[in-house]
């Protein structure tokens, strides 16, 4: 109840971008309830949401999927290609609810191979979100007598941490509108080791300006920094143009907003270049459901649900963009996060 009534003082475009949250956990909940994957935690995070009547689509269900597909196959790429680092740091720039954190250590992210060695890997991971996200983040993990046995959390003065033998689970409090070098200060990574940092539809909501300084600040913040993103690209096509004008009706974006200005693929792979991630490379999610999630995965949301609109399906997977970018020219470490993608014309790349 507290939660609702700090969510009901915060601005329009504040609790709006809040319920995004809701939104995204309630369709990963449909999802996983469907079978598309497994999330043994997702029941206890979607407690919180505020009921919804409306029915989760399978197009949108089959979307969600390939989407955690491939996040978690960057998660895993970046672990198994720093195997022989001390310890790794993981970034979820605009975590909502998400709980990447816990599949990862319990084994069951999709597509880890070395599964088992993740319970006890070195990890530094961090949640970022606005701080009202994050404060009901931190009741649910604190409700829950299993995540709070195993993530004993302690408030900070940023948001809530907890370290057992050497993995440390930070929740830190920041609105991505506001000056990046504060979040890299509150953030304060070890700058000598390899890190990941991941954001889902979260740019989007920013003026592009802002999104840049950020992405630049991410890259900055590390000497071996890698970025994984997944972002719409509404082009220039009569579906992108419905797309925005539900998304500006809705009240998420603005005209000034990343969903609006930065339009393409090749925008968006320039702008990960530009923000100083030196290879970058990006594909429609049409083309990562291809060849990033894999033929099993495939197989299986085939057996999960019917899936008669097939077109439209394409048609949205087409206007959204799973991407990668690097900091580091050491072609070992980094080559399994870029060889993800594929190679052009499914792919875009750009080797500064």
């Amino acid at each position: 109840e507290a939660h609702h009534h700090l969510v009901s003082m915060a601005s329009p475009t504040d609790q709006r971008i809040i319920a995004t949250a809701d939104d995204a956990i309630r369709t990963k909940h449909a999802a996983v309830h469907a079978g598309y994957y497994e999330d043994d935690y997702i029941d206890t995070f979607v407690q919180s949401c505020a009921p919804s009547a409306r029915q989760v689509q399978p197009i949108i269900k089959r979307g969600t999927h390939a989407r955690v597909a491939c996040m978690d196959r960057a998660i895993s790429s970046f672990l198994a290609s720093h195997q022989l680092a001390s310890k790794i740091q993981i970034v979820v720039v605009g975590a909502g609810k998400d709980t990447s954190y816990f599949r990862f250590r319990d084994g069951s992210l999709m597509g880890t191979s070395d599964s088992n060695n993740n319970a006890t890997r070195p990890c530094d991971w961090y949640d970022v979100d606005h701080s009202l996200v994050i404060e009901e983040k931190s009741r649910i993990i604190g409700d829950s007598e299993t995540l709070a046995s195993q993530y004993p959390l302690k408030p900070t003065s940023h948001g809530f941490t907890c370290t057992t033998n050497d993995q440390k689970y930070t929740l830190i409090g920041h609105d991505i509108r506001e000056d990046p070098s504060v979040l890299i200060k509150k953030l304060n990574l070890d700058a000598t080791l390899p890190t990941l940092f991941l954001t889902e539809c979260v740019l989007m909501y920013v003026p592009e300006a802002d999104s840049k300084a950020l992405l630049s600040a991410l890259s900055a913040a590390v000497k071996n920094a890698s970025v994984v993103c997944y972002e719409p690209i509404l082009g220039s096509d009569p579906f992108g143009k419905m797309m925005q004008q539900n998304l500006l009706q809705v009240g998420v974006a603005t005209r000034d907003s990343c969903l609006v200005r930065t339009r393409t693929l090749q925008n968006q792979v320039e702008k990960l270049v530009e923000a100083g991630f030196i290879k970058a490379s990006g594909c429609n999610m049409w083309s990562a459901y291809q060849s990033v999630v894999t033929a099993e995965q495939r197989q299986r949301a085939n057996r999960c649900e019917f899936l008669d609109e097939m077109e439209e399906w394409v048609l949205i997977m087409q206007h959204y963009c799973f991407l990668v970018g690097t900091t580091t020219d050491d072609t070992d470490t980094e080559s399994a996060l870029l060889s993800l993608i594929p190679k052009p014309p499914q792919g875009f790349s750009i080797n500064k």
